[in-house]
């Protein structure tokens, strides 16, 4: 252990091991409330196999749409011989989440009362009412905020629920159960060819870009021969302005070629904006659907729609809501410029390849094209991080009007979305170091300075957005208020409505069927929409989507295998080498993307709906992946013929992801 301390003061050694320690039992703790949701939560639908059974449903595809919770009826049989009746004919069942047990067409048990105890498990002594012969099961389970679903086994009749039941949905035709895990895929996401196809189809235009990124890798590595070379050789600031000059064509492209209803939430968002500019008033997160959102988006909104509507017609004013995502998409590049350029200053080329992959993350290039939030609250979450990383790697620059505007832009993040409440920890944790002598051991007047900061830092936050969430828990009793809490009085469903293990293990869908992918599972959810449009901008039928180009977004798919290898071996390398990960700042970016990361599992495990896991939650953490992906990149380009290859794809790669939003 202690060659992870070597070189570093003892106030920071410890402070380092405090900070590990803490992330420790975060996980821990994490993972006591995941499990005893899953034990007392009734609403929190996390399901597993049990006695050699497997939970069942009733088959049907996966239906895209967000719905209003009616309820519904299903029916489930299995037929089964007794030779001999055994002594203890107990039959287990569970059910999601109302049931009748039937046995030969006799009412043997009913449980239609407290849903909140779904979950506790039913046994039933089939023994008394069992006779040598052929005998039928016979289920009606009702649920009304998911699938009904059904577990049922006895061991000593050798009856496991499993694809040989048969279920109905109006006890009409009867068809073999599907197994809970199995989810079907949307049929949406059939009707595009698959990522790999898309691929090849377009190899001839990516192999001469790879081709001649390796070429000229090769010879700008041998430019001591040529000194002219250097007059053309990249550099950080150049593909900085290069990315800003492509961004502002594809705004100026795009922005009245992409259909108004394109983008997650279109017409609650645009309700939310239109209450403000007709009432001005900020609506009750009970108003609306999406109104539990924080305000400050939608107020620059309303200000822009109520200038534009006056001046052109409703469908221009509309259309000119995208400036700010436009705006907050063109800022991000600046942002993992800037990041870049603090953690590896001495690095050109790694500076080079973040600022390309976080310019160039699809994620920004679809969000920021459409109206929602995400990019307003990515940019000042993001100038949080950067500010950041400039008090962790220039201690000359720790100034009080740094933590001040470390505080404001941290308010204004909460102010816009209320995800910028994660950043709290790493905020407080990171504000510490700042204030820690190097090479000094820790005095009082230290903890009295980093307390200062701390306060400071949290207290101007409060100040900037505190007064929304007062009014809250003035007006409604909480501060906040999920877009899934059924306490808004929108009590709305969406598949799958349950979750399992193997959602959370399965990882592929992504790499060949990509739209709506996340209906299969976690893994795939985050990458289809971190490296796609995964949710093809909340269309749920063929006639919507938005206008991409597919063939390009496909293939990019595989070829984001690149950058996501980099950003996981960029984490690796932070958490093996802490010391030098804590001064460089990749233990910052690092911690964010855990910190993000747990957030939306959470969010996974407790809300069962297939739109709950999206990458685009992280749009504030761009600047990280940027950093962590080129802190892996750094691991791969130890020999020239790495480099270039490297280079080849991330050029093939940069190019597709380009392409794949500018809209011909």
């Amino acid at each position: 252990m202690q060659h992870l301390f070597k070189n570093m003061s003892g106030s920071k050694k410890y402070f380092l091991i405090a900070g590990g320690g803490l992330a420790i039992f975060f996980v821990f703790m994490f993972g006591i409330v995941i499990i005893q949701k899953n034990i007392s939560d009734p609403n929190t639908v996390m399901l597993f196999s049990e006695g050699g059974a497997q939970w069942i449903r009733f088959p049907q595809p996966t239906d895209l749409f967000t719905k209003n919770s009616k309820g519904s009826i299903y029916a489930f049989r299995y037929n089964f011989t007794v030779r001999e009746v055994p002594p203890n004919a107990i039959l287990t069942l569970r059910a999601m989440k109302h049931v009748a047990l039937f046995l030969d067409k006799r009412l043997l048990y009913l449980f239609d009362t407290d849903e909140s105890n779904w979950k506790i498990p039913h046994h039933i002594d089939l023994g008394p009412f069992l006779t040598p012969g052929p005998h039928e099961i016979y289920i009606k389970i009702f649920n009304i905020t998911g699938p009904p679903a059904l577990l049922a086994y006895s061991q000593s009749l050798g009856i496991y629920t499993n694809e040989s039941w048969e279920t109905s949905k109006f006890e009409e035709t009867w068809l073999p159960a599907r197994l809970l895990d199995k989810i079907e895929p949307s049929e949406l996401s059939r009707r595009f060819k698959r990522a790999d196809a898309a691929l090849f189809e377009n190899y001839p235009l990516f192999l001469t870009l790879f081709f001649l990124s390796v070429f000229l890798t090769c010879l700008f590595e041998w430019r001591n021969r040529y000194p002219w070379l250097d007059h053309f050789k990249p550099s950080a600031s150049r593909i900085r302005l290069l990315l800003m000059i492509l961004w502002i064509i594809i705004a100026m492209n795009n922005i009245g070629k992409i259909p108004l209803h394109v983008g997650m939430d279109f017409d609650q968002h645009l309700e939310y904006i239109k209450q403000i500019a007709t009432n001005f008033r900020i609506p009750l997160p009970t108003e609306g659907r999406r109104m539990f959102e924080a305000p400050l988006y939608y107020i620059i909104s309303a200000l822009i729609y109520k200038a534009l509507v006056g001046l052109f017609s409703v469908e221009v004013a509309l259309k000119g809501l995208r400036i700010v995502p436009l705006l907050c998409g063109f800022i991000q590049i600046e942002l993992c410029y800037r990041a870049l350029k603090y953690v590896f200053s001495e690095k050109e080329d790694l500076q080079i390849i973040g600022t390309l992959v976080g310019g160039l993350l699809p994620m920004n290039l679809y969000m920021s094209q459409v109206v929602g939030t995400e990019p307003l609250s990515g940019v000042f979450i993001g100038i949080v991080v950067v500010l950041l990383l400039r008090l962790i790697r220039y201690p000359a620059y720790r100034e009080r009007e740094v933590y001040i505007l470390i505080g404001f832009f941290w308010g204004l993040a909460l102010l816009t979305k209320v995800t910028a409440v994660l950043l709290l920890a790493p905020l407080i944790y990171f504000v510490i170091y700042t204030v820690l002598p190097e090479n000094q051991p820790f005095q009082k007047k230290t903890g009295i300075c980093a307390m200062q900061r701390v306060s400071m830092v949290i207290g101007i936050g409060l100040l900037v957005s505190g007064w929304y969430y007062l009014r809250n828990w003035i007006e409604i009793g909480k501060l906040f208020v999920g877009g899934w809490d059924a306490s808004r009085g929108f009590l709305l469903l969406q598949d799958p409505g349950y979750r399992s293990p193997a959602q959370l293990l399965r990882f592929g869908e992504a790499l060949f069927y990509p739209a709506f992918a996340g209906v299969m599972g976690f893994w795939d959810a985050l990458y289809s929409t971190l490296w796609f449009d995964g949710f093809l901008g909340g269309a749920g039928t063929y006639d919507y989507i938005p206008p991409w180009n597919y063939d390009f977004m496909l293939a990019c798919v595989w070829l984001s295998i690149l950058p996501t290898a980099a950003i996981i071996l960029g984490l690796i390398k932070t958490f093996l080498r802490p010391t030098q990960a804590l001064s460089r700042g990749t233990l910052l970016a690092a911690s964010c993307m855990a910190i993000y990361f747990f957030a939306i599992l959470y969010l996974f495990l407790t809300v069962p709906v297939y739109s709950t896991a999206k990458a685009t939650y992280t749009m504030g953490i761009i600047p990280c992946y940027a950093v962590l992906c080129a802190a892996g990149m750094d691991m791969l380009r130890q020999r020239l013929y790495i480099k270039a290859l490297t280079n080849g794809f991330l050029v093939c790669w940069a190019a597709g992801a380009y392409f794949s939003y500018f809209v011909v």
